[in-house]
């Protein structure tokens, strides 16, 4: 009964997250499961602000094609830690890091211990 909780919440948060930053599929890693998300918006930049605990994320090709794929994803890493990949390239991010992740390109995001990170979306036409 609590994994079907669990997952039912990741679901829920997951639908939250498609909405603000575009197609992500994924899943819960255990039952301490939590996430939360709230937007912000200001003229061309998107903001994010997300806590999340024991789930994965995944931007597979497929999701890539499903969603706008103009953006960088700015991750500024607030607390805890957060494993993120893309490419052959594998970030691990500690309070006070930042790494940019292209939308454009498949990724992963793993979050094993409890996380806060600013997720700020950048048009794509800024910074090229």
């Amino acid at each position: 009964m609590a994994e079907k909780q669990c997952n039912e919440r990741f679901e829920k948060w997951l639908e939250q997250v498609n909405r603000a930053c575009g197609r992500f599929s994924g899943a819960a890693l255990e039952s301490g499961f939590h996430g939360s998300l709230s937007e912000h918006l200001a003229h061309a930049i998107k903001l994010s602000v997300v806590e999340i605990n024991q789930a994965c994320l995944v931007r597979t090709r497929h999701e890539v094609t499903q969603s706008n794929d103009a953006w960088f994803y700015t991750v500024f890493q607030l607390e805890g830690e957060a494993v993120m990949e893309q490419g052959d390239r594998q970030a691990l991010l500690s309070r006070g890091d930042i790494t940019l992740i292209d939308a454009a390109r498949p990724s992963c995001f793993t979050y094993t211990h409890g996380a806060k990170q600013v997720s700020l979306l950048l048009p794509r036409h800024l910074l090229e």
